[in-house]
């Protein structure tokens, strides 16, 4: 159950998130959305933290997929087995999503020039809130899948937070420097 719903309810909470806040700052630098997600994940931290407590959380396996499979030396979890499977595909089926439909296209296209999509009558705001809820959505699932074999604690996602804000970083500065050595 927790596979279907966890990531259903990120989606709609991201929904409400993103069509009640994040819609007013994309025409903003990056960095000013990157802050308000920073600030986001603060505020859900302390609100994870009220609800369920600081301690670190342990989540069992289905019990279907709590065994190990003994057919291999030494013996493997059967959850893991899973994961090697399910990974696989959600990344094909992202794949395809972005890759051979129209909708990853407009997204694409959306992403690279905003006001050129918005011209040909697509609605912007729609197609980034899509993918926003979409992604949000993933990260819902990734959360549950993880569960059973991390311990989950507070501050599980400042490490990823860290690593997207250099990269956002370093993004803007290559990209700065292709511009400047273009020039």
């Amino acid at each position: 159950m927790a596979v279907l719903l966890a990531p259903l309810a990120v989606a709609l909470l991201s929904f409400v998130v993103e069509r009640g806040i994040f819609c007013r700052v994309y025409d903003r630098e990056h960095i000013m959305l990157f802050l308000l997600t920073f600030a986001f994940s603060l505020m859900f931290g302390d609100l994870v933290k009220m609800a369920w407590g600081a301690e670190l959380q342990n989540r069992p396996h289905a019990e279907l997929l709590s065994r190990l499979h003994s057919h291999t030396r030494p013996p493997f979890p059967i959850y893991n087995f899973f994961l090697l499977l399910i990974g696989p595909l959600v990344a094909i089926a992202l794949y395809l999503l972005v890759n051979k439909t129209k909708m990853g296209k407009i997204s694409r296209a959306a992403a690279v020039d905003r006001e050129m999509v918005g011209g040909v009558g697509v609605n912007v705001s729609r197609v980034f809130c899509t993918v926003f809820v979409i992604g949000c959505l993933l990260a819902g699932l990734g959360g549950v899948l993880v569960a059973p074999i991390v311990n989950v604690s507070l501050g599980m996602d400042h490490t990823l937070i860290m690593e997207a804000f250099l990269i956002v970083i370093m993004a803007g500065w290559a990209m700065s420097g292709v511009r400047f050595w273009a020039l």
